[in-house]
């Protein structure tokens, strides 16, 4: 007979399978570029699941996710079987493009910061460390920007 606290340290308790989690709500996508990275990041999940048919992927989790958009009619272009690597080899590299993400991310940066109206510093402060974040998650480092936004952050 063992006590909680004759366990040992380095002993792990490990959930059960079953737990039950709520269910999965999935970003739509309706083209909006901004709006990529956050359907994208979410849906790689369903993606990368190994446990899912690919079949299923497509009908229950892709189509679901799309709004009545050009990418929708892309994906449901394909016959509904045995396309799902078709359908995501279309719809990458044309919405999830990373040099027109960067760009529209720079370019919400320069208006936010070319603004003739008022704006809370606080208000900028969070629009700006959001746009960063994004660039960041697109692979753009601080060294790459650092010289030519922060004299412009500075005179705002």
């Amino acid at each position: 007979m063992t006590r909680d606290s004759d366990k040992k340290e380095n002993e792990v308790e490990i959930a059960p399978d079953n737990l039950k989690l709520p269910k999965l709500s999935l970003k739509e996508y309706g083209l909006i570029p901004r709006s990529w990275i956050a359907f994208w990041g979410q849906f790689c999940r369903v993606h990368e699941d190994k446990n899912l048919r690919k079949d299923d992927k497509f009908f229950q989790y892709l189509l679901s996710s799309l709004k009545p958009t050009k990418a929708r009619d892309i994906a449901e272009s394909y016959p509904p079987k045995g396309n799902y690597l078709k359908v995501i080899n279309q719809l990458k590299p044309r919405f999830g493009r990373k040099d027109l993400l960067i760009e529209v991310y720079i370019r919400d940066l320069l208006a936010l910061l070319n603004s003739k109206s008022y704006i809370k510093l606080t208000d900028m402060y969070d629009k700006l460390c959001s746009y960063l974040r994004a660039l960041e998650t697109l692979g753009v480092t601080t060294s790459n920007y650092a010289a030519m936004f922060y004299p412009v952050v500075e005179t705002c």
